[in-house]
């Protein structure tokens, strides 16, 4: 099974775009002579800050995306740590609304995930019905395609605790 990569364009365009402000804002407060000949170090220190988190937010934004193998999904998300889930985890696969955007429904695939409950994927999601199911299909094809690694081993049993009878 090859790796597939979906990214959300258009929020990877418009987060790049309002992180570039946040550098430029601290290059341009730093360009200014009058903050270094003044020694204002909490202007510098501010336009420090401006800058590293302006370059942080283009890197998470330039990362973001669904990864999708034969062990799972990694889900990155700009303003989320990273998501991992094994295909082992899932037991089911739907496609519904996630919430309105815009005043539109957002629609996207929802895993069905053991011991968690359900998990949309809205970095899939797409305003129509149809391409959010064709995404849901997509994963379910790419979940019966997966090679069974775990399949013939044993579930893990927790050892006694120690002092107990066994």
């Amino acid at each position: 099974m090859t790796r597939v990569v979906a990214r959300p364009r258009i929020r990877i365009v418009l987060l790049f775009i309002v992180s570039d402000v946040f550098v430029l804002l601290g290059l341009s407060y730093l360009k200014n002579g009058h903050v270094i000949a003044e020694r204002d170090w909490l202007g510098v220190a501010l336009a420090c800050a401006l800058t590293l988190v302006g370059l942080l937010g283009i890197w998470r934004a330039l990362r973001q995306g669904v990864v999708i193998d034969q062990d799972g999904l990694l889900v990155r998300s700009f303003s989320r740590p990273d998501r991992t889930l094994t295909w082992d985890h899932v037991s089911s696969i739907d496609c519904g609304q996630v919430f309105l955007r815009g005043g539109r429904p957002l629609y996207a695939p929802i895993l069905q995930i053991d011991g968690v409950g359900r998990l949309p994927v809205s970095e899939l999601g797409s305003h129509s019905l149809e391409e959010a199911e064709q995404r849901a299909a997509d994963l379910r094809s790419l979940q019966a395609a997966r090679t069974p690694a775990t399949a013939d081993r044993p579930v893990p049993v927790a050892p006694a605790e120690q002092g107990s009878p066994v």
